[in-house]
């Protein structure tokens, strides 16, 4: 929310909660979207922060057999390839319209890091599957657009 409030990407101790999960590419600067190099971008450790702390001890709590994340802006639905998220990724994309990729496809897709990610650790340290739905605009949820994709996820 901080940086929500803030009109940026990073959190009030200067973390991007997005590359603060211990995934086996996780490392403390990264780059963010424009080529600004943030040291401890990505925290002093992983998890060092209480949202993303947070977050991944309710998911290893609740040990889901599929995660989902929202995204802005690149129009893909990105499987971690872990479990059966490449053909989940492909049914989302069938109902959404977005692009179904694989994480391992994706190579300079964005131009910037992508270590420590969420989706990322959950494949690695997890072995869960997760779907990360990229949306077409940074201004709208596109509920309407996602929710039958969302409905065949649990279906």
């Amino acid at each position: 929310p901080d940086a929500f409030a803030s009109r940026s990407r990073v959190n009030a101790n200067n973390v991007d909660l997005n590359r603060n999960f211990p995934a086996d590419n996780w490392k403390a600067d990264v780059t963010i979207p424009g080529g600004t190099l943030v040291v401890n971008g990505g925290g002093t450790t992983a998890l060092s922060e209480p949202e993303s702390l947070a977050i991944a001890n309710f998911i290893s709590a609740q040990a889901p057999e599929l995660v989902l994340t929202y995204h802005s802006k690149g129009s893909m639905v990105i499987a971690n390839e872990s479990g059966d998220s490449v053909s989940r990724a492909n049914t989302y994309g069938s109902y959404s319209g977005y692009w179904a990729r694989k994480e391992t496809d994706l190579g300079t897709t964005f131009a910037y890091d992508t270590t420590g990610a969420m989706e990322n650790w959950l494949h690695d340290k997890k072995d869960i599957a997760t779907l990360l739905i990229e949306l077409s605009a940074h201004t709208s949820n596109e509920f309407s657009r996602n929710k039958n994709a969302m409905w065949a996820m649990i279906n």
